[in-house]
Formats: C-alpha cells, sequence, structure tokens
C-alpha cells in the first residue's frame, strides 16, 4: 500500500512538472510577438523618414531608396550607406534576419514584381538598382512576420515590405 502511494505521488509530481515549467520558461525564449514589434518599426522608419522625408511622409525620394538598396549615394539621405542594412534598421543580424523589398503588380497579372530604379530615381522595367535588400526568407521552416506599407514613389502607388524571422 505504501508503495502505490509513492509511486502515485511520484508520478503526480513528474506530471506537474512537465506540465508547467515550459510555461514558466516561456518568456524568456525568442517570440514572434518581439519580430512583430521590430518588423513594424523598421517599415515605419523606412517609410516616414530614412527613404523620404518627415514633412512627408509615405513619400519616397527616388535617389535616396535606390541609395538604400545600393544605387549611388545623392549625399542628402537619411541614413549611411557604407552602412550594412541591419546596421542602417538598427537590427542585430545575430538574432534576427530581415528582407527588405519595394514591390508592385507592373503587367496586371495579379503578382508583384521587385522594381528597379535609375541614377535619376526613376522605376524602370529592366536594369537600375533591384529595390531588394538583406537575406533570402526561408521558405520551408520557421514563422516569417511581415509589415507592408503603401507609399509613392515615382508617381506610383508602390508597397514597401519588410520580412523578419
Amino acid at each position: 500500500m505504501d508503495f502505490l502511494v509513492g509511486m502515485s505521488m511520484f508520478l503526480i509530481i513528474v506530471i506537474f512538472v512537465l506540465s508547467f515549467v515550459p510555461g514558466m520558461i516561456e518568456p524568456f525564449n525568442d517570440s514572434v510577438q518581439e519580430d512583430t514589434v521590430a518588423v513594424d518599426r523598421v517599415a515605419t522608419q523606412l517609410s516616414k523618414n530614412m527613404l523620404g522625408s518627415t514633412g512627408e511622409p509615405y513619400l519616397l525620394d527616388g535617389q535616396c531608396t535606390g541609395a538604400f538598396f545600393g544605387g549611388t549615394d545623392p549625399g542628402n539621405c537619411n541614413f549611411e550607406p557604407a552602412d550594412s542594412v541591419y546596421d542602417r534598421v538598427g537590427i542585430n543580424e545575430t538574432f534576427q534576419k530581415l528582407n527588405i523589398t519595394i514591390e508592385r503588380d507592373t503587367d496586371g497579372d495579379g503578382d508583384r514584381e521587385i522594381l528597379r530604379l535609375d541614377s535619376n530615381g526613376e522605376i524602370v522595367p529592366t536594369g537600375g538598382t533591384l529595390l531588394r535588400e538583406g537575406s533570402v526568407p526561408p521558405t520551408s521552416s520557421g514563422s516569417v512576420v511581415v509589415a507592408r506599407r503603401v507609399v509613392y514613389l515615382d508617381g506610383q502607388d508602390v508597397s514597401l515590405i519588410v520580412r523578419m524571422w
């Protein structure tokens, strides 16, 4: 009888520990919630300040936008072009990866294409600077958090998309 009571107490304690310990450790693990806040901050920072001006939010400067994605720096942009994309937006590459693109459905087929800019800051179909920066998002595993802003670039509404994982 003592063995039965002892084994029952042992099993109850083991089940209790296995069911509650992961919940106690969870606040200290990485979560999607912090990625959501960070990706929203980066999208807002890009659309309201870095790629345009604070006086006209969501209106992107074509030359600064081209410089951000690897084009020629006009010298009056709100970021340091020599820094990596992670340094420019204040993300630690060791802990989070990100991908930034500017896209638009240019041919009317329902799919968005990544845009290109020439040295004058005008959207061109080929050549120029491809408006994509950062790492390649994972396709098979992990969760990717996405922030999207509709911005105005070269007289057109385009989508600024920031992905973080």
